[in-house]
């Protein structure tokens, strides 16, 4: 594939990303290794990884705020008609339609706060999490946005967080979770 066949989506994203991008999440779609999906119209785009039949995208899609909900429906029905269903990380409140607070733990599944309790508290073995709060804190923001994780029905799957943990360890989550415990 030619240069400019590569180039010529990139660069049609990075106008909308510098159009419409709201919050870093949008800028990383312009990254290396994110697939590109742009509306029937081109006037939104997503940025996805594949992992297992599930597109993990980054954040929400880039549009106009006034047709996000019609470009995700139809970015939903992309994935639907490849046999792939669609998980949003890092979309923020913006596919949140409900008022978000602290009701919002609650509304997860049990599973779910379990295991992110776990990484938070065994998790510190491997990752400095008081360190990047402090270094967060440093900033002294009037307000911290929320990352959500966002799958298709009325609950957030297991394969939702497997999918997501895979597009960030680039391949089999499992593997990644027994070389830091061999490590340890």
């Amino acid at each position: 594939m030619a240069d400019s066949a590569i180039e010529a989506p990139r660069e049609r994203a990075r106008e909308l990303v510098l159009r419409f991008g709201w919050n870093a999440a949008a800028y990383q779609i312009l990254n290396p290794g994110i697939e590109l999906w742009f509306s029937s119209a081109a006037d939104g785009v997503v940025g996805f990884v594949r992992h297992r039949g599930m597109l993990v995208v980054g954040g929400a899609p880039v549009c106009d705020l006034n047709r996000l909900e019609a470009v995700a429906a139809e970015f939903v029905a992309y994935a639907h008609a490849h046999g792939e269903r669609v998980c949003y990380f890092g979309a923020g409140e913006r596919l949140d339609d409900r008022d978000v607070d602290d009701a919002a733990w609650s509304r997860q599944p049990v599973w779910l706060r379990f295991v992110l309790r776990w990484v938070r508290l065994y998790g510190a073995r491997f990752y400095n999490f008081s360190g990047l709060d402090a270094f967060k804190a440093k900033f002294n923001p009037e307000e911290w946005e929320p990352i959500y994780a966002i799958a298709e029905g009325a609950s957030f799957p297991p394969r939702a967080l497997y999918a997501i943990a895979g597009a960030f360890s680039g391949g089999v989550p499992i593997r990644l979770v027994l070389r830091a415990l061999l490590r340890a």
